[in-house]
């Protein structure tokens, strides 16, 4: 384009001299649709050039944008990530806290049976104990029954003796 604005330029001052009015009124028409034609395309390559400008910056900023969406969006990220892990944890210590506690009372359950245990075998001592006792009370009252039969067969034996001898002792009187 510049090229022929050259050109153009160049045979208007060579031939200006050779040329007629009417003609140098076609050459300034020439040169001045030209001109407007270089104006026009200088404002249409700056138009470009302006869209570029901006089509670069849009680009960029949607660029920025995006890029502080995604930090925001791994910034969300980490703190449901932090959320999550915080509530594993408390979940975990609950988990043992219950794990603990039925262990307490599971041994809880394992020393009351055991006291259960001990107590029914004391019981079934004092059970053995008092039927001791009791036998051995059977026993002695067995041995004064017994002492007390021997006393009164005795003292049977002693009067029936008695009783004989007085009768002998009667009958040899009378004999």
């Amino acid at each position: 384009m510049k090229k022929l604005i050259a050109i153009a330029l160049a045979l208007s001052s060579f031939h200006s001299y050779a040329l007629t009015p009417q003609q140098q009124q076609l050459l300034a028409i020439q040169q001045t649709e030209q001109q407007e034609q270089q104006r026009v395309e200088q404002e249409l390559h700056m138009q470009q050039q302006n869209a570029a400008v901006k089509a670069r910056q849009r680009k960029e900023a949607n660029a920025r944008a995006e890029k502080i969406a995604q930090q925001k969006n791994a910034e969300q990220q980490a703190m449901r990530n932090q959320k999550a892990e915080i509530a594993m944890e408390q979940q975990k210590k609950e988990l043992d806290y219950q794990n603990k506690m039925r262990e307490l009372e599971y041994q809880q359950k394992q020393l009351e049976l055991q006291q259960a245990q001990a107590k029914v075998s004391r019981t079934n001592d004092y059970i053995d104990q008092d039927l001791k006792r009791q036998k051995a009370e059977t026993d002695v009252i067995q041995s004064h029954a017994d002492a007390n039969r021997n006393v009164s067969e005795g003292d049977k034996n002693l009067a029936t003796s008695a009783g004989k001898a007085a009768e002998n002792k009667s009958k040899s009187w009378f004999d």
